[in-house]
């Protein structure tokens, strides 16, 4: 039986990565993937040389590149968030992969009324935006060469979340269901009323195989892709009703003064152009965060 060339995934190692390979091997879609540490290879994105000699080894069909820091120095951010996409997308070009992913983030927007479109203002102002927007702009460059996709995602969520050396912090929902595991109290960086666009990790790898699909050669895209905006009431709400039997308000202090956000996330788009739209409820996915540490 011939089996299919495989997907190629950098930041194999870190939350969102993690979840990729689980959905992917459970559907039986082959997956290599890398990372300085918890993936099947140990790959540096900052080694050109090691980068580009694996990936023309492995031949994949798609390069999927999700590694990046969320914290860290300044030069660190650029460093690896804009340096491991380029040596990325080179090892991509000179293996004739076929299409080429950026997980970039909605993080690339500046404070502003929604809802936001591809076409909003993004911001400059600290290094990790700056890095995602350079990320995105080089990747685009190379869309005559190959099927760029870059998406930036809304606040992800769902089962394995956990701290580590690339993402200091961890979701929102991923605070407040270890706060209920462990019956402690948190203190939260956002207010009551702010709101966050959430998707689930399930469907992401949906997104994600929809484009893989896809038959074009050549092309840069760029998508938002976020759930509906749920506030953070309306979120504790929802773990309330998973959880009637805990005291969770008593274990949550707000902040009074929350950092300026973005707004709600346009993703007409996406829905438009590749049909589509996130289907995992609320509460199915919190039970995912609740029943995994």
């Amino acid at each position: 039986m011939t089996h299919p060339p495989p997907i190629f995934l950098t930041g194999a190692g870190g939350f969102v990565g993690r979840a990729l390979i689980q959905h992917w091997r459970e559907a039986g879609v082959p997956v290599i993937g890398a990372d300085l540490s918890g993936a099947d290879e140990v790959i540096d994105v900052l080694n050109a040389e090691q980068l580009c000699r694996r990936v023309a080894e492995i031949q994949p069909r798609a390069v999927v590149h999700a590694a990046a820091l969320t914290s860290g120095s300044d030069l660190r951010l650029l460093e690896v968030n804009l340096g491991g996409t380029l040596n990325a997308l080179n090892a991509a070009l000179q293996a004739e992969v076929k299409h080429f992913v950026l997980l970039s983030s909605t993080g690339v927007y500046s404070p502003q009324v929604g809802p936001i479109s591809e076409t909003g203002q993004t911001t400059s102002a600290n290094a990790y935006s700056l890095s995602k927007v350079l990320a995105e702009r080089a990747a685009a460059m190379v869309g005559g060469e190959m099927s760029i996709w870059s998406l930036r995602l809304g606040p992800v969520y769902g089962a394995g979340e956990e701290v580590s050396g690339s993402r200091q912090r961890t979701s929102l929902i991923h605070q407040i269901a270890a706060a209920i595991r462990e019956q402690r109290s948190v203190n939260l960086s956002q207010g009551r009323d702010s709101a966050e666009n959430w998707l689930h990790t399930r469907d992401l790898v949906r997104l994600l195989n929809v484009i893989l699909a896809q038959s074009e050669s050549v092309g840069a895209h760029l998508y938002n892709v976020a759930g509906p905006p749920v506030s953070q009431q309306a979120l504790l709400e929802a773990f309330e009703q998973l959880c009637p039997e805990q005291p969770v308000q008593k274990w949550l202090t707000w902040n009074p003064t929350p950092l300026p956000r973005h707004g709600e996330v346009d993703c007409c788009k996406v829905a438009q152009e590749l049909d589509f739209r996130p289907t995992i409820p609320l509460l199915e996915g919190l039970f995912d965060a609740l029943a995994a540490p």
